[in-house]
């Protein structure tokens, strides 16, 4: 796995150093410091393997790791309307085969939907 291991849509606790819990992604969600620590180890992994992960793709899998349970293209549709209101089914599918090519998600056959794997 690329990235260090993190359980699936923690959220954390308040900082005791006093910094906020969440944090704001550029012109998308106020997402866990967790998981804000995640997309970039994504982001560094992309970049030392020659890949890119765009601001559509790194929204899309701050999505999928925000949420504790399984998401379908259409949950994940759904979820990306609120911050890119003229996102089309092709946009989130090629994030998705984008991230699932790269092994920061996971396909989960049996329910048609996609998680981020478990050593995230």
């Amino acid at each position: 796995m690329p990235l260090g291991r993190a359980t699936i849509g923690w959220y954390g606790m308040k900082a005791a150093h006093g910094k906020p819990d969440r944090m704001e992604e550029p012109g998308g969600p106020a997402f866990s410091r967790d998981v804000m620590a995640r997309l970039e180890e994504a982001t560094h992994w992309c970049r030392h393997h020659g890949q890119k992960l765009t601001p559509v793709r790194r929204l899309v899998l701050g999505l999928v790791l925000s949420e504790t349970r399984p998401l379908g293209a259409y949950d994940i549709l759904s979820l990306l309307r609120a911050y890119q209101p003229r996102a089309v089914p092709p946009t989130v599918y090629r994030a998705l085969d984008f991230l699932l090519e790269q092994g920061l998600i996971h396909r989960i056959e049996r329910l048609c939907g996609l998680s981020s794997p478990a050593g995230l």
